[in-house]
Protein backbone atom coordinates (compact mmCIF):
# COMPACT_ATOMS: atom_id res chain seq x y z
CA UNK A 1 0.00 0.00 0.00
CA UNK A 2 2.74 1.89 0.72
CA UNK A 3 3.99 1.85 -2.54
CA UNK A 4 1.21 3.02 -4.08
CA UNK A 5 1.59 6.46 -2.15
CA UNK A 6 4.93 6.46 -3.19
CA UNK A 7 4.77 5.90 -6.30
CA UNK A 8 1.50 7.94 -6.74
CA UNK A 9 3.65 10.80 -5.37
CA UNK A 10 6.84 10.72 -7.61
CA UNK A 11 4.50 10.58 -11.07
CA UNK A 12 3.23 13.86 -10.29
CA UNK A 13 5.59 15.63 -7.95
CA UNK A 14 3.18 15.75 -5.14
CA UNK A 15 1.34 18.30 -7.11
CA UNK A 16 -1.69 16.08 -6.37
CA UNK A 17 -1.30 15.46 -2.72
CA UNK A 18 -0.88 19.70 -2.72
CA UNK A 19 -4.13 20.38 -5.03
CA UNK A 20 -6.28 18.14 -2.65
CA UNK A 21 -5.03 19.73 0.72
CA UNK A 22 -5.57 22.70 -0.52
CA UNK A 23 -8.73 22.28 -2.09
CA UNK A 24 -10.23 20.86 1.79
CA UNK A 25 -8.50 24.18 3.17
CA UNK A 26 -10.70 25.89 0.39
CA UNK A 27 -14.05 24.49 1.52
CA UNK A 28 -12.98 24.81 5.33
CA UNK A 29 -12.29 28.46 4.58
CA UNK A 30 -15.29 28.93 2.41
CA UNK A 31 -18.01 27.08 4.87
CA UNK A 32 -16.20 29.32 7.84
CA UNK A 33 -17.25 32.20 5.37
CA UNK A 34 -13.66 33.29 5.06
CA UNK A 35 -13.13 35.19 2.39
CA UNK A 36 -9.45 33.25 1.63
CA UNK A 37 -11.09 30.14 0.63
CA UNK A 38 -11.26 31.45 -2.68
CA UNK A 39 -7.66 32.12 -2.59
CA UNK A 40 -7.04 28.17 -1.81
CA UNK A 41 -9.39 27.43 -4.51
CA UNK A 42 -7.30 29.43 -7.00
CA UNK A 43 -4.06 27.67 -6.27
CA UNK A 44 -5.58 24.33 -5.83
CA UNK A 45 -6.86 25.15 -9.61
CA UNK A 46 -3.53 25.81 -10.67
CA UNK A 47 -1.77 22.75 -9.07
CA UNK A 48 -5.09 20.35 -10.59
CA UNK A 49 -4.44 21.82 -14.16
CA UNK A 50 -0.82 20.86 -13.91
CA UNK A 51 -1.72 17.50 -12.85
CA UNK A 52 -4.32 16.92 -15.67
CA UNK A 53 -1.37 17.86 -18.16
CA UNK A 54 0.93 15.81 -16.85
CA UNK A 55 -1.41 13.14 -16.96
CA UNK A 56 -2.68 14.06 -20.22
CA UNK A 57 -6.69 14.78 -19.00
CA UNK A 58 -7.30 17.55 -21.10
CA UNK A 59 -10.93 17.71 -19.58
CA UNK A 60 -9.11 18.36 -16.22
CA UNK A 61 -7.83 21.01 -17.32
CA UNK A 62 -10.73 22.57 -18.53
CA UNK A 63 -12.47 22.07 -15.75
CA UNK A 64 -9.47 23.85 -14.22
CA UNK A 65 -9.51 26.96 -15.85
CA UNK A 66 -13.47 26.92 -15.50
CA UNK A 67 -12.68 26.69 -11.64
CA UNK A 68 -10.55 29.69 -11.90
CA UNK A 69 -13.10 31.76 -13.45
CA UNK A 70 -15.87 30.41 -10.62
CA UNK A 71 -13.31 31.75 -7.93
CA UNK A 72 -11.89 34.85 -9.61
CA UNK A 73 -16.05 35.73 -9.74
CA UNK A 74 -16.45 34.69 -6.14
CA UNK A 75 -13.80 36.65 -4.96
CA UNK A 76 -15.07 39.79 -6.72
CA UNK A 77 -18.67 39.32 -5.77
CA UNK A 78 -17.44 39.09 -2.34
CA UNK A 79 -15.77 42.70 -2.40
CA UNK A 80 -19.06 44.29 -3.48
CA UNK A 81 -21.15 42.83 -0.50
Amino acid sequence: MIDFFVGSFSQYYGLDYAAMVLQILQMWRLSSKRRSGFLFGLLASFAWIVVNVIAGIWPGVLLGFVMIVINLRGLIQWKKD
